[in-house]
């Protein structure tokens, strides 16, 4: 799939029957674009339910886990900010700390959660 949707995009959706779920997308125009088809196969629509549930849930799930890692990075920097006492201007203070020993326990204590969060944004921490 080439076009690129947003996060509030993506949702879960019950069939007509209320027995199966479709995951999919909602256009622009309001057009519903299936991504996964949860009424096909060989096992009962149920078993795709949680699948379903949790796909639809990814969006928020992932702003969380960038929230979480994001304030705890912040938390570390204020805390190397008071020990360091590093000078210059905000892009040099900032340089200073992505080259710090702090920096990269951070990075080595949450590398799980950014691989997590480069691999749903298709990208590179």
């Amino acid at each position: 799939m080439s076009e690129k949707y947003t996060p509030e995009q993506l949702f879960a959706r019950p069939w007509l029957n209320h027995s199966a779920t479709t995951v999919g997308f909602v256009a622009d125009d309001g057009q519903f674009i299936p991504l996964a088809d949860c009424s096909i196969g060989p096992h009962a629509s149920s078993d795709y339910e949680p699948f379903a549930n949790l796909v639809a849930a990814a969006p928020e799930l992932l702003a969380e886990l960038k929230k979480t890692v994001e304030n705890a990075e912040q938390s570390a920097f204020e805390i190397w900010l008071v020990q360091a006492r590093p000078s210059g201007a905000v892009e040099e203070v900032q340089d200073q700390w992505e080259r710090s020993s702090d920096f990269d326990d951070f990075c080595a204590e949450w590398e799980t959660q950014r691989a997590a969060i480069a691999k749903a944004a298709g990208g590179a921490a």
